[in-house]
């Protein structure tokens, strides 16, 4: 209920309804037909990220397709309020069996650590090659402080990633070894990832990164940003590397994505309304439609558990 009231907040309390109304008149085929690229990629965004988890859960867990696209819109209900999106897995696990659950976590964190890698790697490089080609003066002018703290930063992200990858049976055992029960299950969730299994994870991550960046460019141009391809290519990346190392929620991103959008976008073009409203658009694309259908499969789920109880009660006491 609290997602649906935060939701409701604010639609009530966004004022741009009048521009945003306005441009949908004027917009023409072209425009539109950008906006249906942004709606039909947000099915195959979810099935990108469903097919992640379905790998990463299937040595606890077998689930079919339909049941993993369940559990990644259940999940972006417990994204919603908690920052960068912590309780996604957290929430998503609740349709496994309870005996998987602590266990699916731990996998759940080598998805999303695959998915910040490759923000960080592309975006990294996106960034460099927007300073260079578009601010120099914001390198030259950098402190060296600054620069260093995000080369760390990016350096220590990967370097994570590449000795969990080279060292998870280690890792593994390791946990499995400790004397808290919870973390010997999320050592026992991580023995069974493959080495083949962390690269499937890797590159549909990137698959993701290739969607949700396009669905960004093509609310840019429905919302009459205009951005060369080359220009997109630098630009996005850096958007999306700023926002995934920006603390936030769910439920203020859209503030955060129109505000970076405006930051790096307007080297390319003056239409700052257009970027702002662009982040806000796809917010509620991808993180609002979802989530009102995940939050109804939560109340579903919880619905039809209290129902079966009395039946598992009769069968016990029988």
């Amino acid at each position: 209920m609290l997602a649906y009231a935060y939701l409701a907040y604010k639609l009530v309390a966004f004022d741009d309804y009048a521009t945003v109304s306005a441009h949908f008149a004027a917009a023409g085929v072209a425009h539109y037909a950008c906006l249906a690229g942004v709606l039909a990629l947000l099915p195959l965004n979810l099935l990108l990220e469903a097919q992640k988890w379905r790998l990463l859960v299937r040595g606890l867990q077998p689930l079919s397709l339909m049941e993993a696209v369940k559990s990644v819109l259940v999940g972006q209900t417990g994204a919603f309020f908690t920052p960068n999106h912590l309780g996604d897995v957290p929430t998503r696990v609740l349709l496994l069996r309870p005996e998987c659950r602590m266990s699916a976590i731990a996998l759940g964190c080598v998805g999303s650590l695959a998915l910040t890698v490759v923000i960080t790697v592309i975006g990294t490089v996106a960034a460099v090659c927007y300073a260079v080609w578009v601010r120099p003066s914001f390198v030259i002018d950098a402190s060296l402080t600054t620069l260093l703290f995000w080369g760390a930063l990016v350096v220590a992200v990967v370097a994570l990633f590449v000795v969990s990858l080279l060292f998870r049976r280690q890792l593994a055992q390791r946990l499995k070894c400790c004397r808290w029960h919870w973390v010997q299950l999320f050592g026992a969730g991580l023995e069974h990832l493959s080495w083949c299994d962390w690269w499937r994870v890797v590159a549909l991550s990137v698959g993701r990164f290739v969607v949700f960046s396009t669905q960004l460019y093509a609310m840019l141009l429905f919302m009459g940003v205009s951005l060369a391809p080359v220009e997109a290519l630098v630009a996005i990346p850096t958007i999306y590397l700023l926002v995934t190392y920006t603390p936030s929620f769910v439920v203020s991103e859209a503030v955060v994505r129109g505000s970076y959008a405006i930051l790096i976008l307007s080297a390319f073009d003056a239409n700052e309304v257009g970027m702002a409203l662009s982040g806000i658009l796809l917010w509620c694309v991808n993180f609002c439609v979802p989530m009102l259908m995940g939050s109804w499969l939560l109340r579903r789920s919880g619905s039809m558990s209290a129902d079966a109880d009395p039946q598992t009660q009769g069968d016990a006491c029988s």
